[in-house]
């Protein structure tokens, strides 16, 4: 894979001007939802750009600019096919598909994800998504519309609720965080949850503070707390620091090969940066 030097400016030294910012263009701000498109060439993601919430995509060819895929969605998330990406309409919260090519028409999915769909995910063979519904249970959505349903009821977790599911690699188990409260203000976080994907029986609890889990190709977990990045070996099942606290990770998404890691960090003061991490050296690399 080869990525343009632009992009490639370690966090330790001077960032390089980017493309963007030489050709006078505005620079994406406040970016989130880093997803990775099925051969690893390119990453789509979200930018807030103040009022004006885009989708832009970022080519690994040499090019080393993003280019806006689709204005007024947030919160990608690419198909495991590659022709589609799931997104949220900004104006009213609806979940969609668009073409990866960020042209024709949005297809409007079931209700049921209105406001949650920039916490869904694909199953690896495309044909549903899981979402926590109200950030309390996890429902499943087929992903052509026609149906959903509820994987997980209170009464099998009676004092928690759930968000961020993932789907490990082989679709049979989902993994969410686990959390108690009313409010997203409220919630206390009480670890990660493993769930059988077809009935939503609780396989497995881990006590820790972690958010935003996601599976690698070949089964390894990741998931940050408030700042931090760790993974967890599937042969072993025991976290390891990757990134300390001083970087701030967002929204970690795994490469298809299962060699890196994409994220942002500073979203929450000033644009952010874009950046991915090699997980055997922890070496990272500022991409935008």
């Amino acid at each position: 894979m080869v990525i343009a030097s632009v992009a490639l400016a370690c966090l330790a030294g001077a960032p390089a001007a980017s493309t963007n910012q030489a050709a006078g263009m505005q620079r994406p701000c406040r970016m989130d939802s880093p997803t990775w498109s099925p051969d690893g060439t390119q990453i789509a993601f979200g930018a807030e750009d103040g009022l004006n919430p885009k989708v832009y995509v970022l080519d690994f060819d040499g090019g080393g600019t993003p280019r806006v895929l689709r204005r007024g969605v947030r919160w990608p998330r690419w198909s495991p096919s590659g022709d589609q990406i799931l997104v949220t309409r900004y104006a009213d919260g609806a979940a969609a598909l668009m073409n990866a090519s960020g042209g024709g028409t949005l297809r409007l999915l079931p209700p049921t994800l209105t406001s949650e769909s920039f916490d869904a995910t694909w199953s690896p063979n495309g044909e549903r998504l899981a979402a926590a519904a109200s950030g309390s249970q996890i429902t499943l959505v087929r992903a052509d519309g026609r149906g959903s349903r509820r994987l997980t009821r209170q009464a099998t977790d009676p004092e928690a609720g759930y968000a961020s599911p993932t789907w490990s690699p082989d679709g049979r188990v989902i993994v969410a965080q686990r959390q108690i409260g009313q409010h997203m203000a409220m919630f206390d976080w009480l670890g990660l949850v493993f769930l059988d994907a077809r009935s939503g029986r609780i396989l497995r609890k881990m006590e820790m503070n972690a958010w935003d889990p996601t599976f690698s190709s070949q089964g390894d977990l990741a998931y940050r707390n408030s700042g931090p990045l760790y993974i967890v070996k599937k042969q072993t099942m025991r976290s390891r620091l990757l990134l300390p606290k001083r970087f701030r990770v967002a929204w970690p998404a795994w490469s298809p090969d299962g060699t890196s890691i994409a994220f942002t960090t500073g979203w929450n003061s000033g644009c952010g940066q874009l950046m991915i991490v090699d997980v055997q050296t922890g070496k990272t690399r500022r991409l935008l």
